[in-house]
């Protein structure tokens, strides 16, 4: 922990401490029982040959010289080099303990050259007849809890644990020497602990179970699982297509593929035959499956074949180590819920059992663990997010500033009351997704891995049967598709996690005759057209066509730029070839952009209305990763790692508006949305007392203020300035009326004041109350604009919004005499809203966006 404090290097999600060369000895002194036997107390016991022991001190701690690193000028470069190196023989020589016979040795040399490539890992270890089983392992470890086979506070390299099955590892291993038949070297080693109910460990060490998975690739050593030896075998293999096979079954069971599997010695419910794991050798049980080049393993990028990687076959490896360790058997008691199997020690390295005089040789270099459609574990990462003035404020979303080359976005398609209702013909459910990572991001080839296909995109209540959907109707399975997708695109973080940036659309078309939207949460019934409520006929709400182009790399003058885009039309029988150009025909595009390495994601919106959808919307949105978003009643998927509560929240980002949308576009600079009843308590999914909550600052300087002297409805009762005075809408002289454009009241609030104007009732599932503000001096302490015509069409800017603060003094309505509601939002975006104008075209990007919160939000 002290050496942990002293190399610290402070990084997101967590800082990170070193590398760890991981030294043992399996010497143990019988008669001595200082290791414990499965976590307990053990006994003494005669020598035996399995533990190697020449008497009284074999469990010696070895010596450890240290050659600081040091920088060396070689011929115009600059390299810099450094080693530990040592002897478990006390009485040795070390300068002769390498060449003499009989002496025990050990050195790790690393070395780099300033500016060039990666550090180069060089390692011997060399046994003796008094210390003939020896390990040596480079190890990523994690920075905090406990790692592979130690029961103690650790520190590492792994600022993120890499849990099965999304991650892969990637690193160069040159082998010079083998370390002799009995050198058990692993191409790759990794550690967990669970206990055998599937629960973490904790530190117990009688119910802790340390696992491993160790792939040798020495081609002396030979499978010890045979169908005579079954006790030798794990009870099944599952095959990469999801098949298992139990040992039993000679046909089909690979024997071949594996070396040994052995049991936890505190485990209670295991099938005959079996053989318990070595009790003594970790502080608690443990669990060990060794696995052998094989054609099944192939598929994960392990070697099918003895001799591959092997010495004189120098290689770089990239092991899809988080799929395979997802298959692989590991004990549990029957009827316990399946674990979480998170490995947080990874390492490569030598085992050389019970053989005097061998020696291992090897280098390792490049070494990195890549979370699968997530982010870089380890400390290289490829971005550190924006610092910004304030000092003791962290990022709420997961891509800070839009920085992240691995792309997370999605698309969502809502009618009028924000539902679906009936999909679009051939387009599959509305809601899409492009998720990505970057592989080999520090290689003149790089590529993309993309972690939601085609065929994930297509899915729709018409086209699919769903696993287990049971009678889900159009909306609940765009909801179901939503969580889909969010499993797939999901990034770990602390202090959760989060999926992507959602697009947003929605047709305020309603048909009136079909009563398919509820009335503020309660059935409706069907009433005549209403010109508020535009609507061709039948058919009237349905969702838009939507195209995708995923996102592809392109090579420009040197540079690696990344973009892709999703667009479509709501006119279903239209060209969307010809829909953005052609009068009378709805469109929308949003295209992003973004050079690899370097600033901010660009994303460029189009919307175009026509004459059959002329009250059209698109927002890009940063919302929840759990729980209830801004008008939406069901479970949501998200950026937001961290929901900004007021007062305490501050949102970053560039506007550049190209084409306004018309003089009825309600622009929103800001649009934030919560969710709490009227008696103050969070929503809970009950639409009819559940209450939506909106605050959008209009900038378009064509809308103007309905809220005056003679439409005191159309007011807040109240008006809060920045210094806590506050006065009523009826203080002509005092209240700011053109700060306000609209305000509307909840449908189901029992006790509002008089004169009021309650919201539309059918464009939420749920009541809703809005409050519309506009450009006005009174927010000018905000960061909002103070006049008209600021941040409109060219007059690009960089905003910083002190949106929690201003969202805290916002009039909202409550019942009177309960306890004010905390505000959450879980939504917050930006975008327009061109309401009842037919052949209107807004133009915008966005970039940079962030949210900022205190620091101690990050613990809560």
């Amino acid at each position: 922990m002290f050496l942990g404090k002293k190399c610290q290097v402070q990084d997101q999600p967590r800082p990170w401490q070193f590398w760890m060369i991981m030294l043992k000895s399996g010497n143990m002194d019988t008669s001595a029982a200082i290791c414990p036997k499965d976590g307990k107390k053990s006994e003494p016991f005669p020598p035996e040959p399995r533990f190697p022991c020449f008497g009284r001190g074999c469990m010696n701690m070895p010596l450890i010289y240290h050659h600081y690193t040091r920088l060396r000028h070689n011929h115009g470069n600059r390299t810099m080099r450094g080693s530990f190196f040592g002897t478990w023989d006390l009485d040795a020589d070390i300068s002769t303990a390498l060449s003499k016979e009989n002496t025990s040795y050990y050195s790790v040399t690393w070395k780099k050259t300033v500016g060039k490539g990666g550090w180069i890992f060089k390692h011997v270890l060399k046994t003796s007849p008094k210390y003939p089983w020896l390990m040596l392992y480079l190890r990523s470890d994690a920075t905090t809890g406990f790692s592979g086979g130690y029961h103690y506070q650790t520190r590492g390299m792994s600022k993120i644990v890499p849990r099965s099955p999304d991650f892969k590892v990637r690193f160069k291993l040159d082998i010079k020497k083998g370390g002799g038949r009995n050198s058990q070297f692993y191409l790759m080693d990794i550690g967990g602990c669970w206990k055998n109910n599937g629960k973490p460990c904790n530190g117990d060490v009688t119910s802790d179970v340390t696992r491993y998975s160790e792939m040798i690739i020495n081609p002396s050593i030979e499978a010890w699982c045979t169908p005579k030896s079954l006790r030798l075998c794990p009870l099944y293999h599952t095959f990469s297509n999801g098949t298992r096979v139990h040992r039993t079954d000679e046909a089909r069971f690979p024997y071949d593929a594996y070396h040994v599997y052995c049991s936890p010695g505190n485990a209670k419910y295991l099938e005959e035959p079996y053989d318990l794991c070595d009790p003594y050798s970790n502080p608690q049980p443990q669990e060990i499956l060794q696995i052998l080049p094989h054609p099944v393993w192939g598929e994960y990028g392990y070697p099918t074949k003895k001799g591959e990687g092997w010495i004189g076959d120098s290689r770089t490896w990239e092991l899809d180590v988080g799929r395979l360790s997802h298959t692989l058997y590991f004990y549990q008691d029957p009827g316990t819920k399946p674990v979480v199997r998170h490995w947080p020690s990874i390492d490569v390295g030598t085992e050389i059992y019970v053989s005097g005089n061998e020696i291992a040789e090897w280098r390792l270099s490049n070494f990195d663990i890549l979370q699968l459609f997530g982010i870089v574990l380890l400390s290289n990462m490829l971005f550190q997010g924006p610092v910004y003035g304030d000092q003791g404020r962290t990022s709420a979303v997961g891509d800070p500033g839009m920085r992240r080359d691995g792309l997370r976005v999605a698309i969502e398609a809502w009618n009028q009351c924000n539902e679906v209702g009936e999909e679009a013909p051939n387009m599959g459910s509305p809601r899409k997704a492009d998720c990505f990572d970057i592989i080999n991001s520090t290689n003149p080839k790089v590529r993309l891995a993309h972690r939601v296909k085609e065929e994930d995109n297509e899915l729709g209540i018409t086209n699919t049967l769903l696993r287990g959907s049971g009678t889900m109707d159009a909306n609940q399975y765009a909801a179901w598709k939503e969580m889909y997708l969010g499993r797939r695109c999901e990034v770990q973080d602390l202090p959760k996690p989060w999926q992507f940036w959602m697009i947003m659309l929605k047709s305020g078309n309603m048909d009136t005759l079909a009563a398919i939207c509820p009335q503020n949460g309660k059935k409706s019934l069907p009433f005549p057209p209403q010109s508020s409520f535009p609507c061709f006929g039948r058919g009237c709400m349905n969702m838009p066509l939507i195209y995708h182009n995923y996102t592809n790399l392109q090579e420009f003058n040197g540079r690696n730029v990344l973009n892709g885009s999703f667009y479509g039309t709501w006119d279903l029988k239209s060209d969307v070839r010809t829909a953005l150009a052609k009068n009378d025909t709805s469109y929308y595009q949003v295209d992003w952009e973004k050079e690899i390495g370097k600033g901010s994601w660009k994303f460029h919106h189009i919307l175009k209305t026509s004459s059959k959808y002329p009250w059209l919307m698109l927002y890009l949105r940063s919302d929840a990763t759990t729980g209830y978003s801004g008008g939406y009643h069901y479970q949501t998927r998200g950026m937001l790692k961290m929901i900004p509560k007021s007062p305490d929240f501050k949102v970053r980002f560039t506007l550049d508006i190209k084409r306004g949308g018309g003089a009825r576009s309600q622009f929103y600079l800001m649009d934030i949305g919560s969710c709490w009843k009227n008696n103050g308590e969070p929503c809970n999914g009950e639409t009819t007392t559940d209450v939506t909550r909106y605050s959008e600052m209009i900038i378009n300087p064509s809308i103007h203020s309905w809220c005056n002297p003679t439409s005191l409805w159309s007011c807040p009762p109240y008006h809060t300035f920045l210094n806590g005075s506050r006065v009523h809408r009826s203080d002509e002289e005092n209240f700011p009326y053109e700060a306000y454009h609209v305000y509307c009241s909840p449908g189901n609030a029992e006790y509002p004041e008089e004169p009021y104007n309650f919201c539309d009732p059918y464009s939420n599932p749920q009541p809703q109350e809005i409050v519309q503000i506009l450009p006005h001096p009174v927010w000018g302490e905000y960061g909002y604009p103070t006049k008209k015509g600021e941040g409109w069409i060219g007059d690009s800017r960089t905003w910083e919004l002190d949106v929690g603060r201003l969202s805290q003094v916002l009039y909202f309505y409550q019942d009177p005499g309960t306890p004010p509601a905390e505000r959450y939002w879980s939504s917050i975006d930006l975008g327009t809203e061109i309401y009842m104008a037919d052949n209107q075209i807004a133009e915008w990007t966005v970039s940079n966006f962030d949210i900022t919160v205190p620091e101690r939000e990050r613990e809560s």
